[in-house]
């Protein structure tokens, strides 16, 4: 694997366990959610999981952990970036589309 797929690679595994950890304060009252999340493993995001969040995930919810993930997306493309900011865009939609129920 060349650096810049590994670069991607960790970018996408460093998104989604910020997606992760937003998602665990946005549902902490839901334990089936919060033991889903936990179970995962790093960097990943189960399809049980994502079934289990965009049932649950009010549009209020999910509002706001788009724009606490828009928040960290920024901060990381900040200079110096090592990330490439295109593909952390795309990456970063890609979540945003799976969260979405309207467009699983």
């Amino acid at each position: 694997m060349n650096s810049k797929e590994s670069l991607r690679r960790r970018f996408l595994q460093l998104m989604t366990e910020n997606v992760k950890s937003e998602l665990l304060l946005l549902m902490a009252d839901n334990n089936e959610a919060t033991s889903s999340i936990l179970a995962d493993p790093y960097g990943k995001i189960s399809h049980k999981t994502l079934d289990i969040i965009t049932t649950t995930l009010t549009p209020l919810m999910l509002q706001r952990l788009k724009h606490n993930i828009n928040a960290w997306v920024n901060e990381e493309l900040s200079p110096p970036c090592l990330w490439d900011s295109r593909y952390a865009c795309q990456q970063k939609m890609r979540i945003f589309n799976l969260l979405s129920p309207k467009l699983r």
